[in-house]
């Protein structure tokens, strides 16, 4: 029997995988390719990407330039979809029979193009795209910037509830998404996010609390910022930031008590999230799902986070909520002198198999995609 042949369009390059849609997209191919589909990966990037570990993985790889936002053909379609149009990805995916897989609305432009009408299509949705730029916008303060955001929230809800039309099957990324996908009236099925689960957390005690993140994106700025001036005063931990492209109010925090960790690499990325104490993990909205709260349990120690989060129910047993400045100091202060144990460590391992065992969930979507 031939092996089953995939296209994939992600949005962006998925190695590295250093934040929550490239450790997704990366992590899913690793392992669609382990359940033997043979993926034809088309990439939209803006800097050129390291193609050498993804090669890997795929039978052949194809590179797009995103085109600037600005150059935008219409009003009806939100601008950062627009930015990945390319007819020549067109024509390249209409010579074959192989199914498409697109990688949020992001890639999805050419989803009702004509050339494409014998396809079988499948979308990973990997957040309500129209929820998120409004949340971006009410946390916006420049004005162009947020109306900018304003605009895409607006063009996203309609275009996303025109794509779930054309496609035989959604994936969502989170099991509250789905709950919404269901009023769309679209096949749809939850598949958990894919990310490196390797290395399970360490026991003992850590002497540090840390925060993560893209810090270039402002919701996580802001995060990182709260926690500087609301919580830390507060305890006797050392926190350290992690993350890439700090801004300047970042790069200038440094105090005795306060570390900043500029853009790490993989590697040092994952021995600040072992050896913490405390993972401290704010968030201002539960679109989506936290990739970087999956990426704290499989290896970090102790997890504080947001109470919107709570939404999650899968993860109830692993971690702590708070939802005031007083209620993080208290959590933080109830587990100071706790240690992590090979307890917590096994309660963790069980969830975790349970609902994040990425070699089933790929077999899950080979299964509804090449029935």
């Amino acid at each position: 029997m031939q092996d089953p042949h995939l296209h994939i369009i992600a949005l962006d390059a998925p190695y590295p995988p250093t934040k929550g849609s490239t450790i997704d997209m990366f992590y899913r191919i690793k392992a669609l390719s382990g359940a033997g589909i043979k993926i034809k990966l088309h990439i939209f990037y803006k800097d050129f990407p390291s193609l050498e570990t993804l090669i890997q993985y795929c039978e052949i790889i194809y590179l797009y330039k995103r085109k600037p936002v600005w150059k935008f053909k219409n009003l009806h379609t939100p601008l950062f979809v627009q930015s990945r149009r390319d007819d020549e990805l067109v024509r390249l995916i209409a010579q074959d029979d192989d199914p498409i897989l697109f990688e949020g609305i992001h890639t999805a432009y050419s989803i009702g193009d004509t050339r494409w009408a014998h396809k079988k299509k499948y979308i990973r949705m990997m957040n309500d795209e129209s929820e998120y730029y409004y949340h971006l916008y009410k946390i916006e303060d420049n004005a162009i910037p947020k109306l900018y955001f304003l605009l895409e929230s607006r063009l996203c809800r309609t275009f996303q509830s025109g794509i779930f039309k054309k496609v035989d099957h959604v994936f969502a990324i989170s099991s509250e998404e789905q709950k919404l996908l269901n009023t769309q009236n679209c096949e749809s099925t939850w598949i958990p996010p894919f990310f490196d689960s390797t290395d399970l957390s360490k026991t003992g005690s850590g002497d540090y609390l840390l925060y993560h993140g893209d810090l270039s994106i402002k919701e996580n700025a802001d995060a990182a910022n709260f926690l500087i001036k609301e919580i830390i005063p507060h305890t006797k931990f050392k926190l350290i930031i992690a993350g890439n492209n700090p801004g300047n109010k970042l790069t200038n925090i440094a105090t005795s008590n306060i570390q900043l960790v500029n853009s790490p690499d993989q590697d040092q990325m994952n021995q600040l999230i072992s050896d913490a104490h405390i993972i401290l993990l704010p968030f201002s909205q539960a679109t989506g799902y936290k990739i970087k709260l999956l990426q704290s349990l499989a290896k970090g120690r102790h997890i504080i986070t947001s109470d919107i989060i709570q939404s999650f129910t899968e993860l109830s047993g692993l971690i702590q909520f708070a939802g005031t400045v007083n209620g993080w100091i208290e959590k933080i202060n109830e587990l100071t002198n706790r240690p992590f144990t090979e307890e917590d460590r096994m309660s963790r391992k069980m969830i975790m198999e349970k609902y994040f065992n990425q070699e089933k969930n790929a077999q899950k979507i080979k299964q509804i995609i090449f029935n």
